[in-house]
């Protein structure tokens, strides 16, 4: 049995990928394969406008389940990456295309690449997390949103950013040059934040602190009763 044939409309060409994708990507109803080639297109828009394609797929799972929750919003908000009708139009965002799925991957690039350059001109800047989370929450809720304002969004877009990968020749697990540059970002503007690995690290620096003190305050019991008995075996023994 060939591995294209483990994924229903995948081609032979696409099987090696399509089946690496299988262990690379969230499971969705979305095929594996729209996954990998939704995150190439992802890729190349967030070059182009100098974003983070990491936040950008993140965007992409938040917004509509990476494609498999597309649905019209209570606003007007449509297609994958949800835009509603006047920003669209700004923006080249294709509206009336992939309104229920991804269908038309040549409106699906048009689509990445409108929310790449909406996530520029609200002010993404690699290396700032302060500018990067507002960019994020203007994305979500317009340009008045006020910093912080709909943070449960930001701290989705976080969650999917960190599922990012694409899928090179021969079924290679690979992070693109902009995400690895993105996650290694150092702190900018006095300590506005270190970009998507800090949001990472964070959690893991927090959990790592609260098992050294439990050890230690373990290790202590243990040295007050072993004191105590010896103590007691002493007064004993007089």
């Amino acid at each position: 049995m060939s591995v294209a044939s483990l994924i229903p409309g995948v081609s032979a060409v696409e099987g090696s990928a399509a089946w690496w994708a299988h262990e690379l990507y969230p499971a969705t109803t979305t095929p594996q394969s729209y996954l990998s080639r939704s995150a190439s297109a992802i890729t190349r828009a967030a070059e182009r406008w100098k974003v983070s394609p990491a936040y950008l797929w993140g965007i992409f799972g938040a917004e509509t389940s990476y494609g498999a929750g597309i649905a019209r919003s209570s606003t007007g908000a449509m297609g994958p990456f949800q835009f509603e009708p006047a920003t669209a139009r700004a923006y080249g965002y294709p509206i009336n295309a992939n309104t229920h799925g991804i269908t038309d991957w040549t409106a699906f690039d048009k689509q990445a690449e409108a929310a790449a350059h909406l996530l520029h001109d609200y002010g993404f800047k690699s290396g700032n997390s302060a500018a990067t989370k507002l960019a994020i929450e203007r994305y979500n809720a317009g340009p008045s949103v006020r910093p912080g304002g709909v943070r449960s969004y930001y701290d989705s877009v976080i969650k999917h950013a960190q599922t990012f990968r694409t899928v090179g020749p021969g079924g290679s697990e690979e992070t693109t040059k902009a995400a690895v540059h993105e996650a290694a970002e150092t702190p900018s503007g006095g300590g506005a934040g270190a970009g998507l690995v800090s949001e990472i690290l964070a959690g893991a620096g927090g959990l790592l602190v609260t098992g050294v003190l439990l050890i230690a305050g373990m290790a202590l019991v243990a040295f007050g009763i072993f004191a105590a008995l010896r103590g007691g075996t002493a007064r004993a023994a007089a």
